[in-house]
């Protein structure tokens, strides 16, 4: 009986610690949120935007790229952020982008307020070169202003 159960709990050992290391983390990025503060239009017509990034959660992120499909009054355009920031835990973050209008897409006039929606794709640095990518979806009013 004992050389029975001996190799059938070691064997159940081995797949409960194969099964551990296949466990997902997709779970730690739950909650992160980006919300379109305010858009200051330029005198030449370049719209500047100001993006809040909140981190409920506590862990540290490190965003390496951030792209941001924004539609305004139903006229689409993208605001990139190609350079690194840290996003400290529980806490938020403001950074700030040219948002690109789409070909035919006029930028908007200054103006009280505007509803947006808007589409993100975060792409984190986890742990060396590895990355994950986050999408978030946010959506609300934003203040158009003349800088």
């Amino acid at each position: 009986m004992k050389r029975v159960l001996t190799p059938l709990f070691l064997l159940s050992l081995l797949a409960l610690l194969v099964a551990g290391c296949g466990t997902s983390t997709g779970a730690a990025f739950t909650g992160l949120n980006v919300t379109l503060a305010k858009l200051e239009r330029a005198d030449d017509g370049t719209i500047h935007a100001a993006l809040r990034y909140a981190n409920p959660n506590l862990a540290v992120y490190n965003i390496s790229k951030a792209v941001h499909r924004v539609t305004l009054d139903g006229v689409s355009g993208t605001i990139a952020i190609e350079r690194p920031f840290g996003l400290p835990y529980s806490s938020s973050v403001e950074q700030t982008g040219v948002l690109q209008m789409e070909r035919g897409g006029a930028p908007p006039a200054a103006a009280a307020s505007l509803a947006y929606r808007m589409d993100t794709t975060l792409t984190l640095l986890v742990f060396g070169a590895e990355t994950r990518v986050v999408k978030t979806r946010s959506s609300g009013t934003v203040a158009v202003t003349a800088k």
